[in-house]
């Protein structure tokens, strides 16, 4: 299936400078999710929005935080957003926004550099400070 996706100016405008300036000085950052009051829709403008949340305290069991300096938004994203496949496929989008992976998260791809460690993270295999 080919989903034709025209990005609106303002949207492509807030898009770019929420991945410029993913984490704020004030330990907030912006991420974007799918509007619940949308799913199932196919236009990115409208099914989704740009929200505040505070940056994670630790990594969890297992975890790396990474701070991300580039995240991509693609068509597989548009997928996922209708319910087509991923964690939308079998779950709702989340209500309301969290720090941390909730349901309805676009972008599935990015780059960053490690910032924190949970329990069972080995750290000469993922160094604090190592770009992934």
């Amino acid at each position: 299936m080919m989903i034709k996706y025209t990005p609106s100016l303002s949207k492509c405008l807030k898009i770019l400078t929420t991945i410029k300036s993913i984490m704020t000085e004030d330990k907030t950052y912006r991420k974007i999710m799918v509007d619940p009051d949308q799913f199932g829709s196919k236009c990115f403008d409208t099914a989704t929005k740009i929200v505040s949340v505070p940056v994670p305290e630790a990594a969890g069991n297992r975890e790396v935080i990474v701070r991300l300096t580039t995240a991509g938004v693609q068509a597989s994203d548009i997928v996922q957003m209708s319910g087509g496949y991923g964690r939308l496929s079998t779950e709702k989008p989340a209500k309301n926004a969290a720090s941390g992976v909730q349901p309805g998260d676009t972008g599935c791809e990015g780059v960053g550099i490690i910032t924190a460690l949970g329990e069972g993270v080995d750290p000469a295999e993922w160094p604090v400070g190592q770009p992934v």
